[in-house]
């Protein structure tokens, strides 16, 4: 392991070192960096996988995600996702936003992680996972729910929020976009007592 100090919050975080990232499998390399600004964020998903793992899911990752659908490193997991659900050559997880125009190649939205699920009669069971802390344009909501809403990889999505504001943006995105169906949203809190991320669901 490895320490990190994060400016003046005086505290430490410790992550993965080359040496552990390999042991993983996950053909991934050890973070290089951590950022002040999406700390909380990273946490929060952690904190998620962690929760989810414990229920007995396989969590698939972002950077897990990203590395196999953008650059082509794929995991044993993923590796294994592939098989499993028939996918040729084309993304797993990520969920196209756009199409392709000449040799402009289509653009990604990676979810922030997936929870692996064999499909079911040909249809997608696995469930997306997105943790939204900061307030995006209603545009570019609708965009991502339009992506998943024509997914033939991804069975449903699950937000988990901490604002009420973005809980109605994304409601109100998935009425506009007819994806109700598909989308759930949570909510999310940290636990101020122990400092430590928790869920809170209603």
């Amino acid at each position: 392991m490895t320490s990190h100090t994060m400016g003046l919050t005086k505290f430490l975080l410790w992550t993965v070192t080359d040496l552990g990232a390999d042991a993983s499998g996950l053909n991934l390399q050890a973070p290089k960096s951590i950022s002040p600004s999406t700390i909380r964020h990273d946490l929060g998903l952690v904190d998620l996988g962690i929760r989810f793992e414990a229920t007995g899911e396989t969590v698939i990752t972002e950077r897990e995600i990203r590395a196999a659908d953008t650059r082509n490193s794929v995991s044993d997991r993923m590796a294994a996702a592939r098989q499993s659900s028939g996918h040729g050559p084309g993304p797993v997880y990520a969920v196209a936003t756009g199409a392709a125009i000449g040799k402009r190649r289509r653009t990604l939205h990676i979810p922030d992680m997936v929870l692996l699920r064999d499909p079911i009669e040909g249809a997608p069971q696995s469930i997306a996972v997105e943790l939204e802390l900061q307030h995006k344009t209603p545009m570019r909501v609708r965009a991502t729910l339009f992506a998943y809403k024509n997914a033939t990889n991804i069975g449903a999505v699950v937000f988990y929020t901490d604002k009420v504001a973005v809980r109605n943006l994304i409601n109100q995105a998935a009425i506009d976009t007819g994806t109700t169906n598909i989308v759930t949203i949570r909510k999310w809190m940290p636990a101020a007592e122990s400092g430590v991320l928790t869920l809170g669901f209603g």
